[in-house]
């Protein structure tokens, strides 16, 4: 599992650079689509950003959902 895991994260990892590369801007936090370029940006701390672009990726990622059946944890 420490395995996967580690590989998870330099691929994140790889993703982000070539992204940074490209002059993309990288927000790990929950967003809300105010209007078509404006997005409401809040952290985990609660803070809010407004952010505006002219283009926007959303990348939501995602984790494994177990069924409620004996094994499949």
């Amino acid at each position: 599992m420490e395995t996967i895991n580690n590989h998870i994260r330099s691929l994140n990892f790889g993703y982000r650079k070539s992204l940074n590369k490209e002059g993309v801007v990288y927000f790990n936090k929950l967003a809300k689509f105010l209007c078509a370029r404006t997005v409401e940006l809040t952290a985990a701390d609660g803070s809010v950003e407004i952010v505006t672009a002219d283009n926007i990726v959303i990348a939501t990622g995602g984790r494994p959902t177990y069924p409620d059946i004996p094994g499949a944890k």
